[in-house]
């Protein structure tokens, strides 16, 4: 039994092993401040390899993927298809953008926005579909979602896995 920080020690161990891929439960009952807590956390900004957050006895009907500007799609995908090869499994590629306070703003693919916000998110996120397409995937939906960690969260509740 170690008595050490949890964060410290699992980074370590994650660096040392060379995990592909970090996998956690949360409660099916998870509080909303606290999932978005975990998010800001040290675990999660530091950890070298994609995290998948699974809640706790849920029927995962539709899941999410969730990609920022600067994700590594060629390790994130690949392990998406690894864990999911067998699952008929419904999901959407969601791109987001944290900013301050604001409206909370969803951009379908094709729709017209702010020029510069597109062509960065049109970028990454058609590179994810394209990948997802050679494998034999096709999200049911593909958006952009810029506003503050509380109604990011918020948006995700119809999902029952985020990668």
């Amino acid at each position: 039994m170690l008595f050490r920080s949890r964060e410290t020690e699992i980074l370590r161990e994650i660096d040392e092993g060379s995990y592909d891929l970090f996998i956690e439960g949360a409660l099916y009952f998870f509080n909303q401040t606290n999932f978005i807590k975990k998010f800001g956390a040290r675990l999660y900004r530091e950890v070298s390899c994609p995290i998948l957050v699974v809640r706790n006895m849920v029927n995962i009907r539709k899941a999410v993927i969730l990609i920022e500007d600067t994700t590594d799609l060629w390790s994130l995908i690949p392990r998406f298809f690894k864990i999911f090869e067998q699952a008929e499994l419904k999901f959407d590629i969601l791109h987001v953008k944290l900013q301050k306070p604001g409206r909370l703003s969803f951009k379908e693919s094709g729709e017209d926005t702010r020029a510069s916000e597109v062509k960065e998110a049109d970028d990454i996120t058609i590179s994810a579909k394209k990948m997802l397409a050679e494998a034999g995937w096709s999200p049911q939906k593909m958006r952009m979602i810029r506003d503050v960690p509380a109604r990011i969260t918020d948006s995700l509740k119809e999902y029952g896995l985020v990668v």
